[in-house]
């Protein structure tokens, strides 16, 4: 979907081709936040995309998704001894780029009436 044109301020920097690049960027486990870097914008810049370019938005969550099973496979290889690294440091990783936290789970999760002994 075309963007409207902007009457006031600079034109836009944004290129469609910018769709696959973060999606490869992301493969690589890379944030999207870093893509900024990778072609010279503010991050602020990247999130006013994926607002107003639907496809740019699209590749930000397929780009998640690449990031995710590609930390998840450096996790597997940690556990499995096939990849030598920092638990502790992947761990870290995961919270912040895929939102893990340790905090319990919302009420709705919450078994009522089971008892651990």
């Amino acid at each position: 979907m075309p963007s409207k044109k902007r009457k006031d301020g600079r034109p836009t920097k944004y290129k469609p081709e910018y769709c696959q690049m973060l999606i490869d960027h992301m493969k690589t486990v890379h944030s999207f936040e870093s893509f900024a870097a990778v072609i010279s914008v503010d991050r602020d810049t990247l999130y006013e995309w994926a607002k107003v370019h639907k496809a740019f938005s699209d590749a930000k969550k397929i780009g998640r998704m690449q990031c995710q099973k590609g930390l998840e496979n450096i996790g597997k290889g940690l556990m499995t001894g096939k990849i030598k690294g920092n638990v502790a440091a992947w761990c870290f990783f995961m919270k912040n780029l895929t939102g893990w936290r340790d905090d319990l789970p919302p009420e709705e999760d919450v078994i009522e009436g089971v008892e651990f002994v």
